[in-house]
């Protein structure tokens, strides 16, 4: 076996016949070591209900949790973030820090919908794609989508669903676009059965303005 040009950077060797590679040192220099830990320190440590007021604040994308029966009504804010916040780390109402049960048990069944989730979700995706920093991404007129299974304790529901690649595994399966921008533009609860029998629902039932963009999938899906 010839030598080879690369032969010559030192994390390379040759040895009974085979091409090694050797792990690299690290190359942070000692003088910066320590920046992680410092930069770290000067950042703020805000709760994510903190974060999610804040946005709230530059987007109003609260304001679509509308009441069922009226479109005028609207929650306390601060108990609507920690309703989301429940539902989207999956700990229940019942470990919600700093809130009842009770409160947010009033929420959940008059504001919490999929289309008020849906609206809200535009409204910041909206948002995201005007700032200038999303464009180094892409301009928000391509996605692509894909599913994902996410497994239950339930064993009966699901047994007459045989997924390809699943089997006949008890779960949940969601199917999500996400653009060009990093955003996930739509979401939903599908049929295990097969994914690309859902890739035309985000790219026509979006709520996005003023783009739809061009969706990519993988045929094996």
């Amino acid at each position: 076996m010839p030598w080879l040009p690369l032969m010559s950077c030192p994390i390379w060797k040759y040895l009974t016949g085979w091409v090694k590679v050797s792990p690299l040192d690290n190359c942070v220099p000692v003088q910066v070591s320590q920046l992680p830990e410092l930069v770290y320190s000067m950042l703020p440590h805000p709760k994510i209900t903190e974060i999610l007021d804040e946005v709230n604040s530059w987007t109003t994308f609260t304001r679509h949790f509308s009441h069922i029966k009226n479109d005028i009504t609207h929650p306390d804010t601060r108990q609507l973030l920690t309703t989301i916040l429940a539902n989207g780390v999956n700990i229940g109402l019942t470990k919600s820090p700093g809130s009842t049960k009770s409160s947010l048990e009033d929420i959940q069944p008059w504001y919490i919908r999929d289309e008020t989730y849906s609206a809200a979700l535009a409204e910041l995706v909206n948002a995201q794609g005007k700032r200038p920093l999303a464009a180094f991404w892409g301009d928000g007129t391509t996605s692509s989508s894909d599913g994902q299974n996410f497994r239950t304790s339930s064993s009966g529901s699901y047994a007459g669903q045989v997924n390809p690649k699943y089997g006949q595994e008890p779960g949940r399966q969601f199917y999500t676009h996400i653009s060009d921008q990093y955003s996930p533009f739509y979401t939903c609860i599908i049929s295990r059965v097969r994914d690309s029998t859902h890739v035309l629902d985000g790219l026509l039932y979006h709520e996005m303005t003023p783009y739809s963009p061009r969706g990519y999938a993988s045929y094996a899906a």
